[in-house]
């Protein structure tokens, strides 16, 4: 766009021009011009010193934690210098999410702007004859200050996508809507994730524990502790090595007297659960006292690997336990009475970040830890690992005194 609008300026106030590329417009007498860098690159724009920064996308970013150490700090905070970053919404627990979140606590430099579907002029359909608002587009309408024009094509454009959940993600009216509601295709949806965010259920049944020990530097030692329909809080704690992890583990089974702890035994995770058994505290087939924690491996081969439909007919299901989990939490979210997880956008990340596949036996695959970090450079989704591991089994023994039945919970 810059160098069509060079190109087109009158010959007498345009600056002369040193270098003129695809990636570079450099104005020789000025000592002055326009550089372009894709975000893919993780070194662009450091060590230079950049006056004004154009950042796009920015929530798609491969490398948006590098480039906010490199290019971003390239622009020096004194007058006449700007930064601008603009964006998509794509999920939550991204950079420009967080960038957001900031600028409206007043937090930084950063004034946030969202757009919402109604500012665009197109949006709008003539109204047919008898058009009547719902009491909830009423309400909606109330909200936004919208007339019947803008109701009338909202109408029709949730008729056409036949969900207004699906709507709310492509035509979000304000930032909460276009954050919670986006993301790439994930697993488990977004929307599942809010209502469940937002839901008020007791928790009813005996307390299970998952445990997802962190494997790499930067992951993080994740514990879920969940009771029927409600997941009452998820803790993580980085840097902790075998022994601290299971006194952690051991902390918890004494205070909180879980009826089970599910621990994944890839990596460390053996190690926790070696010292843990040699404690004392792991499964005997009794299920009495402290002995409550239970190996489970992710990359093993799930309980049942076919489905058995309604109608009788069988399909290839997950392909290990770990796919077989996460499908586990994932109708837990869609179950009728519904599921109640806390209100965090860490947790939503986690739960929406991976992605899935089916191999050539049609077994469904999750997308694994190590693709999402060393490819597309997000983080572990370690809160809600440990979250799928509260359905590693089913419990209806309480270790610490009685048997507990509760029925329509699944697999609690």
């Amino acid at each position: 766009m810059v160098d069509r609008y060079h190109d087109h300026c009158p010959v007498f106030v345009r600056p002369s021009t040193g270098a003129s590329n695809a990636k570079e417009l450099h104005f020789d007498k000025l000592d002055s011009g326009y550089k372009v860098g894709t975000a893919g690159s993780k070194g662009v724009g450091r060590s230079s010193t950049i006056q004004l920064f154009h950042g796009s996308e920015v929530a798609f970013w491969p490398n948006a934690q590098t480039h906010a150490a490199g290019v971003l700090q390239a622009v020096p905070d004194m007058d006449g210098t700007e930064i601008i970053l603009e964006s998509t919404a794509n999920g939550v627990g991204n950079l420009f999410h967080e960038k957001w979140k900031d600028a409206e606590a007043g937090i930084g430099d950063f004034i946030a702007i969202f757009v919402p579907w109604y500012w665009q002029e197109e949006y709008r359909k003539a109204v047919p004859d008898n058009f009547t608002l719902t009491e909830d587009e009423q309400a909606y309408a109330d909200a936004y200050g919208l007339d019947a024009e803008q109701m009338a094509w909202r109408r029709n454009k949730i008729a056409e996508l036949k969900d207004e959940t699906l709507f709310k993600q492509e035509y979000p009216a304000n930032a909460a809507e276009a954050f919670q509601m986006s993301g790439h295709d994930g697993f488990i949806k977004p929307a599942d994730v809010v209502r469940a965010r937002k839901a008020g259920l007791e928790g009813i049944g005996p307390l299970i524990v998952g445990a997802d020990p962190a494997r790499f530097g930067n992951d993080r030692f994740s514990l879920a502790f969940r009771q029927g329909r409600k997941v009452r809080k998820v803790e993580s704690k980085g840097k902790l090595d075998t022994v601290a992890g299971a006194n952690w583990i051991k902390q918890v089974v004494d205070t909180d007297k879980p009826a089970r702890v599910f621990i994944d035994v890839g990596g460390t995770g053996a190690g926790v659960y070696d010292l843990l058994n040699a404690w004392g505290y792991g499964f005997d087939g009794i299920g009495s006292g402290k002995a409550v924690c239970v190996p489970i491996d992710f990359a093993g081969s799930p309980q049942q690997m076919d489905i058995v439909l309604p109608s009788g007919e069988v399909r290839p299901g997950p392909y290990n336990r770990r796919a077989e989990m996460w499908t586990r939490s994932r109708d837990w979210l869609n179950e009728p009475g519904g599921a109640d997880i806390p209100d965090d956008d860490g947790l939503q990340a986690d739960a929406c970040g991976p992605g899935y596949h089916y191999n050539a036996n049609s077994y469904l695959l999750l997308e694994s830890k190590e693709h999402m970090r060393d490819v597309r450079k997000l983080r572990s989704p370690d809160e809600w690992d440990a979250v799928a591991l509260t359905f590693a089994e089913p419990v209806g023994e309480n270790n610490w005194g009685g048997t507990l039945n509760y029925p329509n919970l699944g697999l609690a």
